[in-house]
This record gives C-alpha cells, sequence and structure tokens, in this order.
C-alpha cells in the first residue's frame, strides 16, 4: 500500500512538473505575442486599446492561462477518483454511500452558480487594474518629460 502511494505521488508531482513547463511556455507566447501586436499597433488602435489594458492583457490574463494547465489534469483525474471513492465507500458501507455520493454530485450546480455570480466581479476589477496601469503609465510618461528637459529642481 505504501509503494503505491510514493508511486502515486511521485507520477503526480511528474505530471505537475510538465503542466507547469507547459504553462510557463505557453505563457510566454502569449506575452511575446501580445508585445509584438503592441508595438506594430496604429495610433487608432491605440486609442482602443492603451497600455494599461495591454500590460493588463499580458500579465493578468497571460498568467491565468498559466495556472489552467494544472487544472486540466483534474478534469480527467476527479471523476475517475470519484467513481473509484464511490465503489470503496459502497463495497465497505453499503448503499447508505449512496448518499453521500448523491450530495456530492448535487452541489456541483451550486458551485457553478457561485462561480457565475464571480464574473462580473472578476470583470470590474480587471477594468480597475486597468484605470491603475493607465495611470501610472501617464504618471511614468510626465517623469520622463520632466527629467528629459530638465524642469526638476536643483
Amino acid at each position: 500500500m505504501m509503494a503505491l502511494t510514493l508511486v502515486q505521488n511521485f507520477l503526480y508531482q511528474r505530471w505537475n512538473l510538465g503542466s507547469v513547463r507547459l504553462g510557463i511556455l505557453i505563457r510566454a507566447a502569449l506575452i511575446d505575442m501580445t508585445f509584438r501586436k503592441a508595438t506594430t499597433l496604429s495610433a487608432r488602435s491605440h486609442l482602443l486599446y492603451p497600455d494599461g489594458r495591454i500590460v493588463n492583457l499580458m500579465s493578468t490574463d497571460a498568467s491565468r492561462v498559466d495556472t489552467a494547465m494544472l487544472s486540466i489534469s483534474l478534469v480527467v483525474s476527479v471523476p475517475i477518483y470519484t467513481i473509484v471513492a464511490v465503489g470503496l465507500l459502497i463495497n465497505l458501507m453499503g448503499p447508505s454511500a449512496l448518499l453521500g455520493a448523491a450530495l456530492l454530485i448535487l452541489t456541483n450546480p451550486v458551485q457553478g452558480w457561485a462561480m457565475s455570480k464571480l464574473g462580473p466581479i472578476r470583470k470590474k476589477a480587471s477594468e480597475y487594474t486597468d484605470s491603475r496601469i493607465k495611470l501610472t503609465s501617464e504618471i511614468l510618461q510626465g517623469i520622463k518629460v520632466i527629467k528629459f528637459f530638465a524642469w526638476e529642481a536643483r
């Protein structure tokens, strides 16, 4: 039993390592493509996509892809683990274990509803982040102009 647990943990860590590496590569590719596109934007397009929004795309949204790579393994493994666990519980406890399994399955729509309520909150937080980055960029541009023309007091 202990050897099986060790093998399972070893394989799980190898899967996580591969997922993290793949996520980092995908994130780097997305940031590179976003940066290349941002440097070739016309002045008109730059009004639609200001610096704050582009930086937000490169930092926040690309990192979501990075962290999502770890969750992909759960899509496959959680149903298998659930079926095995319910099977073992039925074997140990009898049909009364089905009540716990039903409760587990019935709480999924509640979690889906809660996550759908979280979506607009995340969008609003992203808008605040965009405005904060835009303001910071404008302040830094002002500092560059002051330093360039040597308007600062000595």
